[in-house]
């Protein structure tokens, strides 16, 4: 702080100097070998003045547009979060779809599968059936026979088959 105040007073000095030098020569007077040495302190001492805020708003319009391309990278980065989490919300919907789907099918494949064994079951009780009525029906035709036997031995007084 204490250098910039006294940069200040110097910056003054050497302005206020600066004018009445350019009075003096204005009017034709010569300059003294120390008073050209100030002169030329004092233009040197401007330019570097000039300088130096020129460096001081280049540093400022610089900071500036760090700041905005910063913000600017903030903002795409917020953007792009933002369109990955829905993207990603988007593939848990899909595989929850995906999960959901492969239940009921799963279900519906169960669901066939027991139906198949029922049938499967209904189809071996018939067979059961068909050799139960099979053997029922040899029963029946050998008893058949038998009485048909008994018939005819009966009729012919002979018995046997012929």
């Amino acid at each position: 702080m204490a250098e910039s105040i006294l940069a200040s007073v110097i910056e003054k000095f050497l302005e206020d100097y600066l004018a009445k030098m350019s009075e003096k020569l204005a009017k034709g007077e010569r300059l003294t070998q120390s008073e050209a040495a100030l002169l030329m302190a004092a233009v040197t001492q401007r330019d570097v003045s000039r300088l130096m805020k020129a460096l001081d708003d280049l540093k400022a319009d610089t900071n500036r547009r760090i700041d905005d391309t910063n913000k600017r990278i903030d903002d795409v980065r917020t953007e792009l979060l933002s369109k990955l989490e829905d993207t990603n919300r988007r593939i848990d919907d899909t595989n929850k779809r995906i999960d959901d789907v492969r239940t009921e099918l799963l279900s519906k494949l169960e669901d066939t599968n027991r139906r198949i064994d029922d049938t499967n079951k209904r189809i071996d009780d018939i067979k059961q059936d068909i050799r139960d009525v099979k053997q029922d029906m040899s029963y029946i035709r050998n008893r058949l026979d038998e009485l048909a036997d008994g018939v005819l031995k009966a009729l012919t007084g002979t018995g046997g088959k012929s």
